[in-house]
C-alpha cells in the first residue's frame, strides 16, 4: 500500500503538469492508494483553487469528486 501526498493525487486526477508521472506510477505499482481525511480535504481545498482561478469548472470539480468516491468505493483509495 502506497501513502502518496496531496499532490501525487491532485496530478493523478486534474492530470497537471505531473500527472503522466502520477498515471506511470500507478499504473506499474498498482493500488491501493492510502488516504487520510487531511489529504481528502487538501484534494478538495486545491480542485476549488482550480476552480478560482478557472482552470475547472465546477461541474469538472463535482466529476473528480464524483471519480475519487468511485474509487474510494472500488478500494483503489483505502481510507
Amino acid at each position: 500500500m502506497t501513502y502518496p501526498d496531496t499532490g501525487f493525487l491532485v496530478s493523478l486526477y486534474l492530470n497537471d503538469a505531473n500527472g503522466e508521472a502520477a498515471t506511470r506510477y500507478v499504473e506499474r505499482y498498482g493500488g491501493p492508494l492510502l488516504l487520510s481525511p487531511l489529504t481528502r480535504i487538501e484534494m478538495a481545498n486545491a480542485f476549488r483553487l482550480w476552480e478560482f482561478r478557472k482552470l475547472l469548472t465546477a461541474a469538472n470539480v463535482r466529476s473528480v469528486l464524483r471519480d475519487i468516491a468511485e474509487d474510494t468505493a472500488s478500494g483503489f483509495l483505502n481510507e
